[in-house]
């Protein structure tokens, strides 16, 4: 598999992965820049130094092998290796506007952490989001997002 590097904010080069026996091979090929870079495997878990990219050839290049045992830190999938984190880019809050009689309704909070309303028509249950899952039906009350459901008929 390939990913791309980052070096200084650009996309500089390419991080190779591939099975090398019982080894993780980690080849990095990149264009040449000034200083001293140490390069990092970015993904869903703990970054992963690789180590210091080497000046060969007019480029820069790293190789590396891991045995299982050493990448167990490492648990995710890659993204992409550089040296240091991408900037994630900012979360789009869901264009959803909520009915004007939603915003006078009485939310109560049950000993679970979720909100009940009754609008005179049917029940709403609203559940916290977790971290970036908002899609659907969402509504900010008291300054927090819940994803928001109702009942098809009225269950007072």
């Amino acid at each position: 598999m390939e990913y791309p590097v980052y070096i200084n904010g650009k996309k500089t080069g390419v991080l190779s992965v591939r099975r090398d026996g019982l080894m993780t091979a980690f080849e990095a090929d990149c264009e040449y820049a000034e200083g001293l870079l140490r390069l990092w495997v970015y993904g869903d878990g703990e970054p992963l130094p690789l180590g210091v990219l080497r000046p060969e050839g007019g480029r820069l290049r790293l190789k590396k092998r891991f045995t299982k045992n050493e990448l167990r830190r490492f648990s995710g999938n890659i993204t992409c290796a550089g040296d240091k984190a991408p900037q994630p880019e900012p979360e789009k809050e869901p264009e959803t506007s909520p009915k004007p009689e939603e915003q006078q309704l009485l939310w109560v909070q049950t000993p679970k952490g979720t909100l009940t309303a009754y609008d005179g028509e049917r029940t709403l249950l609203a559940m916290p989001t977790l971290g970036g899952m908002r899609r659907g039906r969402t509504l900010m009350i008291g300054g927090r997002h819940y994803m928001v459901f109702e009942s098809k008929r009225n269950l007072r």
